[in-house]
Parts: C-alpha cells; sequence; structure tokens
C-alpha cells in the first residue's frame, strides 16, 4: 500500500527508490566518516525499466526542470545511472523520435549532481546482424556533456573480446568522444581507416559508406528504429542479396590491396586480413541465412564451415547476448 501510494503521489516507482536510497546513504556517509574518511563513496540507483521516469516537474516561473518536492532531491553520495533502453539509437537524444528521453534526462539532471548514462550500441538478440548507431554518438554524448553528465557506459557486444559489425570503429570513436564530445566525427572515422586497414583503407571505407548509406534507406523506408533488442532485424527484406554481394565485392577489393604484403611482410598482412575478414562476418552470416537457395549443398556447407573457422579464430564466440555462435553452428551443420 505504501508503495502504491509513493507511485500514485509521484508517478514513478523511482519515487520510493529515492526515497530508501537517500535514508542508506546518510547512513553509508556516516559510517565512511569515521571507517573511511581517505575515501569518496556514492551510491548508484538504476534508471532504468520501472524506475526510469524521473519524480521531477517543470517550473514555468524559473524555466526549467525541479524536484517534485524537496525529498526526490538525491544526496551529493547518490547518482543516478539512466538507461533509456526503448530509446532509438538510430538517432541522437535531440531527435524528435527521442524526446521523451531527452526530457527524462534532464529531469534526473535536477534531481543530482551526479547523473550517469547507461547507452547501447548493439542489436542484443542477433549480435551479426549490422546495427547502425553511428548517427547518433556525437549527439548523444554531447546532449549528455550538456545535461551535466560525468560517466558514460555504452554497451555494445560486451560478453566478448572482439565482436562484429565495426566493433574496433566504435570502441575508438566512443573513446575519442569520451575525451572530446566535439570533434569533427568525419576526421575520426578517417584516420580510423587510415591507420587501421592501411592500404586496404580505400576499399574498406568505401563498403562503410555504402553500409551506411543503406542503413540510412532501411531506416526509411522500413522505420527501422535503432531499438537493441524489439524490432526484428533478421529480416531478408532489410538485407537483399544484390546489397549483400555488392559489400562482399568491397572486402574482396580490400584483400587485393593488401596481397602484396603476403610476401613483403607477412606479419601485417596477416593483421589486416583479419581486420578485414572480422568486417566480413555479418555479410556472410545474412547470405547463411536467408540465401542458401542460390548455393550447391557442398558450397553452402563450406561457406557455414568457413565462416564457422574465421569467428573462432578471431575470437567471436557469441552470436547474441545470450546465445554462443558455436550452439548456432552445430545446429547449421547438422541440419
Amino acid at each position: 500500500d505504501t508503495s502504491r501510494a509513493l507511485r500514485d503521489q509521484y508517478g514513478t516507482d523511482a519515487a520510493e527508490m529515492i526515497l530508501f536510497i537517500n535514508l542508506v546513504a546518510e547512513e553509508i556517509e556516516k559510517w565512511a566518516t569515521v571507517e573511511h574518511p581517505d575515501r569518496d563513496i556514492k551510491l548508484v540507483i538504476f534508471a532504468y525499466h520501472k524506475t526510469e521516469l524521473a519524480p521531477a516537474r517543470f517550473d514555468q516561473e524559473l524555466n526549467k526542470y525541479v524536484p517534485i518536492d524537496e525529498s526526490m532531491k538525491l544526496r551529493s553520495n547518490v547518482a543516478v545511472l539512466y538507461a533509456p533502453i526503448f530509446a532509438n539509437h538510430y538517432h541522437g537524444y535531440t531527435h524528435s523520435s527521442n524526446i521523451n528521453y531527452a526530457e527524462t534526462m534532464r529531469k534526473w539532471s535536477a534531481l543530482t549532481d551526479n547523473l550517469y548514462l547507461w547507452s547501447y550500441g548493439t542489436y542484443f538478440p542477433y549480435y551479426l546482424v549490422p546495427y547502425d548507431n553511428f548517427n547518433s554518438l556525437q549527439d548523444k554524448y554531447q546532449f549528455a556533456l550538456e545535461n551535466n553528465t560525468t560517466y558514460i557506459f555504452d554497451q555494445g557486444q560486451f560478453n566478448q573480446q572482439i565482436g562484429t559489425d565495426w566493433f574496433r570503429l566504435k570502441q575508438y570513436l566512443l573513446a575519442k568522444l569520451q575525451w572530446d564530445a566535439y570533434q569533427d566525427m568525419n576526421v575520426l572515422i578517417d584516420n580510423f581507416f587510415t591507420h587501421y586497414f592501411k592500404d586496404a583503407a580505400g576499399s574498406m571505407k568505401a563498403y562503410f559508406d555504402h553500409y551506411r548509406t543503406w542503413y540510412a534507406h532501411i531506416a526509411d523506408v522500413y522505420n527501422v528504429t535503432g531499438y537493441v533488442s524489439g524490432t526484428n532485424m533478421l529480416n531478408p527484406n532489410y538485407w537483399p542479396q544484390g546489397v549483400l554481394n555488392e559489400w562482399m565485392s568491397f572486402i574482396e577489393q580490400a584483400y587485393e590491396d593488401i596481397a602484396y604484403l603476403e610476401l613483403q611482410d607477412p606479419l601485417l598482412y596477416r593483421q589486416l586480413r583479419d581486420r578485414i575478414t572480422l568486417e566480413s562476418i555479418s555479410i556472410r552470416f545474412l547470405l547463411i541465412e536467408f540465401y542458401s537457395v542460390f548455393y550447391s549443398a557442398s558450397d553452402y556447407r563450406n561457406m557455414i564451415i568457413s565462416l564457422k573457422n574465421d569467428t573462432t579464430r578471431l575470437g567471436v564466440v557469441n552470436y547474441s547476448e545470450f546465445r554462443l555462435l558455436d550452439d548456432y553452428f552445430n545446429t547449421k551443420l547438422s541440419s
């Protein structure tokens, strides 16, 4: 009854959490002052799902959000980790599709001086399916900074050491933008391709540009939203065979670009070839999933084995957030 009353009063389950954590934080602070005066201890609560909405209101006179009442203001040793999982991560928070999430973030900023952000940068049901969140990165980081966010965790393929779908590029951009959110994204991307792919930079950048253009097309035509777990992205309408074959032609050209290194610099050759191969995995996975009828039985089986060998060698071990790639390959090869 108490919980329901608080939810009715403040319009969110987060209100009860705030009242509770403030009590705990007060006791922790008393204890730490005596036992650990050298430590700065912060408790962190999760603004997520049922506790996502913030108990704040817009004050017309002050022209800003304020706590519904003073009990909703978080103590200085409490932080809020805001996790807008239902946002459209194809777009930034200033986009019209994310108005509600931007407003929620502003509300939380009015309740705490310790606002953290948990964002998302992969498609969790199918890691091997392309997921373009490049449009959103800079806008998201700048918005977070402008709303006094002091920590960001951008969750990608967190449970494997190396991932698919421009995993390394995303890591690079996140690191750069966390250092300075106002850098030129195009310069950063060009710098990555130049130094990461070296002689294959032109072909791989051409693939990347085509990938971005195609994703913009399906976002427009099919309303692909960038929601990280709800929309079924494993849809053949999104990934026509002709598009996938064109993407593979960029990969093949990239291999040709570095072929001369096999004799001149074998170590660099293997390194670059692995980097190119990593970006081929999503394409090959989609061809296997949707276009088996275009291959002989033996060729199709060899495609699966080749993909399995490459993912194993490179260290790509997960099919999704909760499924191993070995399970997927075993099912394919036994059918």
